[in-house]
């Protein structure tokens, strides 16, 4: 007799020997939709075995083929719903298990789960278990029935709400809060972590699960389970949406103690994520401001920063916790009364070359930040901290180094003594130009225009302006005009203008061989009458250079023709003014 004929078998004896053979693998039944019938068949034939024809159902429901026929028969996921409300544990176990794994990433099976009333019936078991009392009696029963959930539910936006609608984080929170066993907790945080990925973070924020969360990583500490990394998943989930209350999780997850058991883990790679979860609280400003005050917080980030002994990629970490709470004056200039110039001012010792790179690239991202605030601006130079990132800038071949360097010394250079230093004392004018000429995507390029216009706004020096053009900056302000940001092209014109008003023979020369002439005009057809005006000015001061018999080409003339009826009488005037010397 073959299988299929052995299953729908009316002898219970027939079905309960095939039925073990395929469980213990010695017989091996042809995947076939005729084979997902013989199975609906048999569970109706034969209820009181219902326990082991679901048990063999979930063993091949690990198969994807089965899986596929399953949701093609269109009525062994329904017969498996109408088993969960048998009263008997056992068979509502086994029924979760084989409907859990029928529907693992199996779309077309979870939609008759869902159109069957399985997210009723499964929400009715996981109130079931949440009423249970702690006891190794129903560890099994408990953990397939959050896994069943997992399973349902993982990357299926339908279903997730349909349990939402349910309410299922009710008895999902309280399983959670009692003290089950792991294999319990694990797999109800896991299917959490599916469901927080569709859900409505408002509601999360408002709900149990931050405590919970928090209390869980307390229990962790105390080395009563090992959940970090699920935990840790489930607090950093929330923190990718794009959702407009995602700054009130954050909120959430600073203020009940969680940041504070996060930080008592020791696992250098966990703590890596603990900083990359703190980085990413750290982005509310609300949250910002409480962890500020979080002494744990401060101690913790210290001492990875400088224990040596730790992997490069953990210090890192911690850095990176720093520049990014170094996000306003207060918060800067409290850390600098800390002593973290110092600290920092340690970690750029560390040999400049590629295995240190993040390390590099976190040292710079926070000194750039705290280079903001005025009061900071000249301890940099004070403590010789501008020559670290000076050497930093020279040896490092890292793009993501790089530009926090210059983007570093170029705030710092809105003061006069710090533009002589970058020009005169350690000149990095060349390297500027250097690493611009071989950077492969723009951000460098900018970084360094904006920087040579600084120094030309800042130092009120003709020495270092014409240091500039000697050194082969003149192309970098022009860069500026190519950009598709009008405040960058206002910053270049303004570079130039400055520039073109000292005369320099050399300076005229570069403009001659580059198509500053297209740039100016395209930027005074879209842009603000105030950069307008400044183009004219810029254009004044060409016309009394050899630049005269390069700016008066066709597209000029019609530009400067339409802006001699601009609304602006100002800019009327001036145009009109620079035609007369056509």
């Amino acid at each position: 007799m073959d299988i299929l004929k052995q299953l729908e078998s009316q002898d219970s004896e027939t079905v309960l020997s095939i039925i073990k053979k395929i469980i213990n693998d010695e017989a091996n039944p042809e995947i076939s939709l005729e084979l997902a019938h013989s199975f609906t068949t048999t569970l109706t034939n034969h209820p009181s075995a219902a326990a082991i024809i679901c048990e063999t159902i979930a063993f091949l429901g690990r198969d994807l083929k089965f899986r596929t026929v399953a949701a093609s028969n269109g009525l062994l996921i329904s017969k498996l719903v109408s088993i969960f409300g048998n009263e008997n544990i056992d068979i509502q176990l086994q029924a979760l298990r084989a409907a859990g794994n029928l529907c693992y990433n199996e779309d077309s099976g979870r939609e008759q789960f869902l159109n069957n009333g399985g997210c009723k019936q499964l929400f009715i078991i996981l109130e079931k278990c949440a009423s249970l009392p702690v006891s190794l009696e129903y560890i099994k029963f408990k953990t397939v029935a959050c896994g069943c959930l997992l399973n349902t539910c993982c990357d299926n936006e339908k279903l997730c709400q349909a349990m939402f609608d349910l309410n299922v984080l009710k008895p999902l929170c309280a399983i959670l809060s009692k003290k089950e066993e792991e294999s319990v907790l694990k797999m109800a945080l896991q299917a959490l972590s599916v469901l927080i990925e569709c859900c409505d973070i408002s509601v999360l924020s408002s709900s149990q699960i931050p405590q919970l969360l928090t209390d869980l990583l307390k229990l962790c500490n105390n080395n009563e389970y090992n959940l970090y990394d699920i935990l840790l998943e489930n607090i950093e989930i929330p923190l990718s949406s794009e959702s407009e209350y995602c700054d009130k999780w954050k909120v959430a997850m600073v203020t009940n103690g969680c940041v504070s058991q996060m930080l008592c883990i020791s696992d250098s790679k966990l703590i890596t994520k603990v900083f990359d979860i703190i980085i990413q609280l750290a982005s509310s400003d609300d949250a910002l401001e409480i962890l500020f005050t979080n002494d744990d917080l401060w101690s913790t980030v210290k001492s990875h920063m400088t224990n040596q002994s730790l992997g490069c990629e953990v210090r890192a970490s911690a850095t990176l916790v720093i520049a990014n709470m170094a996000r306003n004056d207060k918060n800067c200039e409290s850390l600098v009364s800390k002593g973290i110039f110092d600290i920092l001012s340690t970690l750029l010792e560390v040999p400049i070359v590629e295995e240190n790179s993040k390390l590099h690239y976190a040292a710079m991202s926070a000194l750039r930040n705290l280079s903001l605030p005025g009061t900071n601006k000249l301890l940099f130079f004070q403590k010789g901290i501008i020559d670290d990132v000076i050497t930093v800038l020279n040896q490092s071949d890292e793009p993501n180094v790089v530009i926090k360097a210059i983007g570093c010394l170029r705030i710092l250079s809105s003061e006069t003594e710090v533009c002589k230093h970058l020009c005169l004392v350690n000149p990095v004018i060349e390297r500027v130009c250097s690493v611009s000429d071989n950077a492969s995507f723009p951000h460098i390029k900018i970084e360094g225009s904006r920087l040579f216009v600084s120094l030309i706004k800042n130092s009120h020096s003709n020495d270092i302006i014409t240091k500039i053009v000697e050194d082969g900056g003149t192309r970098w302000l022009i860069y500026l005009l190519t950009t598709d940001n009008l405040q960058l092209q206002n910053e270049g014109v303004i570079g130039l203008t400055i520039t073109a008003s000292l005369k320099l023979e050399l300076f005229f020369k570069a403009l001659v061989n580059s198509d500053i002439t297209n740039s100016l005009v395209a930027i005074m057809e879209n842009s603000s009458p105030e950069i307008i005006e400044n183009c004219i000015t810029l254009l004044d001061l060409l016309l009394n250079s050899v630049m005269k018999v390069h700016i008066f080409i066709p597209s000029m003339v019609t530009t400067l023709e339409k802006l001699c009826s601009h609304e602006k009488e100002s800019i009327q005037k001036k145009t009109k003014e620079l035609l007369i010397h056509r």
